[in-house]
């Protein structure tokens, strides 16, 4: 089954007016307080477009830094939906990071990720991977 994401990416990037890093850090602080450990993972003086919140074993959520979108492991579901709602972020909880079962749409992909830096023969953004996602727009 594939994921098409184009709709919530657009939704988010709707938002960007009403987005801060501030925002961002108060979305990270809230994440690692209520998962309960975990560390920010961001290089804001190189221009990362993704802060990454980690947890002891694997990755726990991407937020993207220029507009209000939290890509968040399904497992986290239970404990973060409803407060991330709260913050206004828009939350797409995904199962894989992984494995290639993401889309995104040909015709947005340019407006929503301008920054896609990777060739489509490299990264196909009609059949990726979060972690690929994160990789081709950092």
């Amino acid at each position: 089954m594939k994921y098409n994401l184009t709709h919530n990416c657009l939704d988010a990037k709707a938002k960007a007016s009403g987005w801060s890093k501030e925002k961002l850090i108060d979305v990270v602080n809230l994440i690692l307080s209520l998962v309960g450990t975990g560390k920010l993972d961001w290089d804001i003086g190189a221009g990362e477009d993704w802060a990454r919140i980690l947890g002891e074993k694997e990755t726990i959520a991407f937020i993207r830094v220029d507009f209000p979108l939290a890509i968040v492991r399904e497992a986290y579901a239970t404990t973060l939906r409803a407060a991330l709602e709260k913050t206004g972020v828009v939350s797409i909880f995904v199962p894989d990071f992984e494995r290639r079962l993401y889309e995104l749409s040909m015709s947005e992909l340019g407006n929503i990720f301008p920054r896609w830096h990777t060739e489509v023969e490299i990264i196909d953004p009609q059949n990726f991977s979060i972690d690929e996602l994160w990789y081709a727009t950092i």
